[in-house]
């Protein structure tokens, strides 16, 4: 037969303007460096955010049906009708392993919006938006393309590159005077995710890459290579980027670069009849690193150091300054159909093959089953375990000591064994909510409320407003004088060695971190003296998606440029010079991403 596969394109200059997780290790190569020093001209204080990198929980807003549609077109809403667009049960669910993914913050979609706004030299400047209405809807779809096998895929492929590589790839396209690169850097506290834009070499075998990085908006910040070492070096969380208590390092593998056109075409994870997934994407979140994901090639876990050759696991990019993760999160990706999932811990995971989302939710610790993935089946022996399996419109959530849900087209089975007869949830009954035990006959209910883009995170998953070794992100702001201050003082270079590291975080392979004692950062200090005045702007946009956003959705708030007003004291005179520019109003259109969903015919070979 014929293999059917529907491409979705996106769009990107409209993905940007309208509003992820490391390989394991690099290899070795034998290009020679011909990287020459180039600057693609990006400025971070006027093309990147002026707010910094944020948690979900630091916006109203969601990965939701307006943005589905902006992505995938008719695929994710039922019946294909995009105006006003109901999602499927199957794309909610898709949504909702989004949504969960953000709590911890948006490094991936600032870095990824900032570059597409400046190669396709939109206004007003990056710095001058806020954090609202379709400059987040924006925001948080560039972050979903992470989850895109095709993204993924390319992403692993530079990861195993060497560091002279990704650096001669870097200094090429500088020279286009583009950005055409997202950076990836992995610690054994996670990852995190910056732009970067221009390359020095201050020595023939020492690269320094300035990049944009969003837990810093407006501050030059850089990644050190040192290509004779083959060790790079970052300051994640330091005020002055040259000494850091808490700076990272590793090697070829812990970092790697994802191209922009990368994130132009991917296959759509849910899109119904004809949609090939090649992979199944993991989603896992924990209280511990004790879980794991058995396959016919071996185990993988990460609180060992055993690889799985069709196992790839990439620490979610939402890193802190400390080496104690206190919510370790990965996503990983198998091309293995059945696989178990052994959770002995408090979790949040997500497993979505093409034919069904399943979200899981483990309760306490104990000793539990596995939980088994199998062609379209799927088994649960645990009470303290929930599943909810989404399939095209129908879902259902399953609490049993013994269950196996098996997915069909449209249809849903769940076989409680012993003589209970099958459960289906089907278009008659679309919702429904089954729960079991050993003790009692199986309970079910139909219900209304099971497909919902919104996850509800338990409190022992719930992350810190703050990064460790970072103030809170309002306190990291443009609008704060006090940070603006700190902006001022930190150093602009040039940069000709390593940064001065007291202790230092050191990357390993993101498929086997191993977790150590928090280091200690000294805190961000302010200056008093310096007081920065903004005029905001707020302005309609009209949406061109044509479906139903909240009205949220469709405002642009634009933050008016200003100088600084500086007042200097030496007694017994004071000084005060003070020079006020308001913004003009302006508009911004909001422009749509597009996902357009193509039909593609593989014939098989003669």
């Amino acid at each position: 037969m014929p293999l059917l596969q529907r491409t979705a394109r996106l769009a990107v200059a409209a993905l940007l303007i309208g509003g992820l997780m490391a390989s394991c290790g690099g290899s070795e190569s034998t290009s020679q460096l011909t990287a020459v020093a180039a600057d693609s001209g990006v400025k971070p204080n006027a093309d990147g955010f002026s707010f910094a990198n944020f948690g979900s929980d630091a916006t109203s807003e969601n990965f939701n049906s307006a943005d589905l549609v902006t992505m995938f077109g008719g695929g994710a809403c039922v019946n294909g009708i995009t105006t006003p667009c109901t999602p499927t049960a199957q794309a909610s669910a898709w949504a909702k392993m989004v949504n969960e993914s953000r709590a911890s913050g948006h490094c991936e979609g600032l870095a990824v919006q900032a570059a597409s706004r400046f190669d396709a030299k939109a206004t007003p400047a990056t710095e001058a938006l806020t954090n609202s209405g379709d400059v987040t809807h924006g925001i948080i779809r560039a972050f979903a393309t992470q989850f895109l096998p095709e993204v993924q895929d390319v992403t692993e492929s530079w990861a195993k590159k060497s560091l002279v590589d990704i650096v001669n790839e870097l200094s090429t396209s500088f020279a286009n005077k583009s950005v055409s690169y997202t950076m990836g850097l992995y610690t054994p506290s996670g990852g995190h995710a910056v732009l970067p834009y221009a390359i020095e070499f201050p020595k023939p075998d020492l690269a320094v890459v300035k990049v944009y990085d969003s837990n810093w908006p407006g501050m030059e910040r850089y990644v050190v290579i040192d290509l004779a070492a083959k060790i790079w070096y970052f300051s994640f969380s330091g005020e002055n980027p040259q000494e850091d208590s808490c700076a990272w390092s590793g090697k070829a593998g812990d970092m790697d670069i994802t191209p922009m056109d990368a994130r132009t075409s991917a296959t759509c994870p849910f899109c119904g009849d004809g949609t090939k997934v090649t992979k199944s994407v993991l989603l896992i979140r924990s209280t511990s690193l004790n879980w794991s994901v058995k396959t016919q090639n071996g185990t993988y876990s990460p609180s060992n150091t055993d690889a799985v050759t069709d196992v790839t696991s990439r620490s979610l990019r939402s890193a802190s300054c400390d080496t104690e993760v206190k919510i370790p999160e990965f996503i990983l990706y198998t091309d293995s159909e059945d696989f178990e999932l052994q959770l002995p811990d408090t979790s949040s995971a997500y497993v979505s093959n093409g034919d069904s989302v399943v979200q899981i939710a483990a309760t306490g610790s104990k000793v539990r089953k596995p939980i088994l993935f199998k062609k379209n089946v799927i088994s649960v022996e645990d009470t303290s375990t929930t599943l909810t399996v989404s399939s095209d419109n129908v879902v259902a959530q399953v609490t049993s000591n013994m269950a196996n849900i098996n997915v069909g087209a449209s249809l849903l089975s769940i076989d409680l064994g012993g003589k209970n007869a099958p459960i289906t949830a089907s278009e008659a009954t679309p919702q429904i909510v089954v729960r079991s035990d050993k003790n009692s006959p199986p309970v079910v209910t139909n219900v209304k409320d099971l497909v919902t883009v919104v996850p509800s995170i338990v409190p022992a998953l719930t992350p810190p407003e703050a990064k460790p070794g970072l103030s809170a992100p309002s306190s990291r702001d443009l609008s704060n004088p006090d940070y603006v201050a700190v902006v001022d003082k930190a150093p602009t270079g040039p940069v000709t060695a390593p940064p001065v590291i007291t202790s230092t975080t050191t990357a390993v392979k993101p498929t086997t971190p191993s977790f150590v004692a928090p280091t200690t950062t000294a805190k961000p200090t302010t200056a008093a003296s310096t007081t920065t005045v903004r005029a905001t702007t707020t302005t309609a946009a009209t949406s061109s998606s044509g479906n139903s956003a909240p009205a949220s959705a469709t405002t642009t708030t634009v933050r008016g440029t200003t100088t600084t007003v500086r007042t200097t004291t030496d007694a017994p005179s004071t000084t005060v010079r003070s020079t006020t520019t308001d913004a003009p109003s302006t508009t911004v259109r909001a422009t749509t991403t597009t996902v357009r969903a193509t039909t593609t015919t593989t014939l098989p070979p003669n």
